[in-house]
């Protein structure tokens, strides 16, 4: 086994981590997520160090993987990162945790499955999109019709988002 099927075996059993935590913080609820600081800040770090771990496998395995927008999922990231300082739209956080992570997940799975069976090779065209589909989505991205508000005008944020004072 080459050190990047090593690398990206580690990489993959962290993210999967990443995604196990989530799950087991949100319950896989709505509710859960938007009623504890607690679980969401839990899931933003997760989130964080997940996408971190993907920038880091090898070219090799996200070429192989096309499903997958790489370069939105460290976007996503840095969103995340920088969002924590200020505020955070949570509709777009949880619109990734419930939309976009199963993909990432099954994604992951086959990846981990082809590294355990000694395939870690170059890029192959299994994972290409000439079945009829078109452009695929991003597993990390959230919906189009969640907007992240990072950067907008104090006056213009919602109260949905973490850190905005309660209205009387």
């Amino acid at each position: 086994m080459t050190p990047d099927a090593l690398s990206d075996q580690h990489l993959i059993a962290y993210m999967l981590d990443c995604m196990a935590r989530i799950r087991e913080y949100t319950e896989g609820d709505r509710n859960v997520f938007f009623g504890s600081r607690l679980v969401q800040d839990a899931t933003i770090h997760n989130l964080q160090t997940l996408a971190e771990a993907g920038q880091r496998l090898s070219d090799g395995l996200r070429a192989r993987e096309t499903a997958i927008d790489w370069r939105r999922m460290v976007g996503m990231r840095n969103i995340l990162v920088r969002a924590s300082l200020g505020c955070l739209d949570l509709e777009t956080v949880w619109a990734t945790v419930e939309r976009n992570l199963p993909g990432l997940e099954q994604a992951l799975q086959r990846q981990r499955h082809r590294l355990a069976q000694g395939d870690g090779g170059g890029a192959t065209s299994s994972g290409s999109t000439t079945s009829g589909q078109g452009a695929r989505r991003h597993p990390m991205r959230a919906n189009a019709s969640a907007t992240t508000e990072v950067g907008a005008p104090p006056s213009a944020r919602s109260s949905r988002l973490r850190g905005s004072p309660k209205r009387a």
